[in-house]
């Protein structure tokens, strides 16, 4: 990556465990980058209240970025909380690590297989999966039975579990793409890979968070963010936010 691109990689989650996890395994690839996860919100993003949760902060973290020069962000969330919002608020390009992904996949592949980790966490996968209009290409989405700040915790029972997912994945549903679906799942993509590989599948497997970054880098290098025409704001006017527990 360019040492002129600053781009920051929000994880929108609470979890001072995930965050050094995280920023450890990126700025292996990625030194230049700024890896920051939210002051309120849900510890993980699991499901649709996650996500709303997930939102106030993220957005106050997206403006800051525009404010101090940032040239994109990057949402490292599989489910991409707020990026509506977030890309009606600035200029700079805001990359989701879940629709990155999928749009990477559908380069890849004609039948996009997701492994991601709870089955709580499906329904809002399959919500944006509709958005995006990739219904048809997407035909299963797996899940590891595993929470995301269960990950780190024993690392050969979450590549167990994501090896099994994703040889049904294929075996199954004849998926011949594979994206991961949580970002706390980078860095595994490679060694599923090869495992695929080794039973003579040459399937692509997706790191979310990795692919996103890239996303980012590509966005800022062609000058281009997102259109105004579709992410704008309504005229000003008042906006709280309850602080809520749940």
């Amino acid at each position: 990556m360019s040492k002129s691109f600053k781009i920051r990689v929000i994880i929108p989650n609470t979890s001072k465990d995930f965050l050094k996890n995280h920023r450890a395994e990126l700025q292996k690839e990625f030194p230049e980058i700024e890896v920051v996860s939210l002051s309120a919100g849900p510890e993980s993003v699991e499901d649709f209240l996650d996500e709303v949760i997930a939102g106030p902060d993220t957005i106050r973290l997206v403006k800051d970025a525009e404010e101090k020069g940032f040239d994109a962000v990057v949402i490292s969330c599989f489910a991409n909380p707020a990026i509506d919002a977030c890309r009606s608020v600035v200029s700079i390009p805001v990359v989701g690590a879940g629709i990155a992904s999928l749009l990477t996949a559908l380069s890849l592949g004609e039948r996009i297989a997701v492994v991601t980790v709870l089955k709580e966490t499906i329904p809002s996968i399959e919500h944006f999966v509709k958005i995006l209009g990739l219904t048809s290409s997407v035909v299963s989405i797996r899940a590891a039975s595993i929470g995301v700040l269960e990950l780190e915790k024993d690392k050969e029972k979450t590549f167990s579990a994501l090896l099994k997912e994703s040889l049904a994945a294929v075996e199954e549903d004849r998926a011949d793409v594979i994206a991961l679906g949580c970002t706390g799942m980078a860095g595994i993509d490679k060694a599923l890979m090869k495992e695929l590989k080794k039973r003579n599948y040459g399937i692509p497997v997706i790191d979310p968070a990795r692919t996103a970054i890239r996303w980012a880098e590509m966005l800022v290098k062609l000058g281009l963010s997102s259109s105004k025409a579709t992410y704008k704001l309504a005229p000003p006017k008042k906006r709280t936010v309850a602080a809520t527990k749940f």
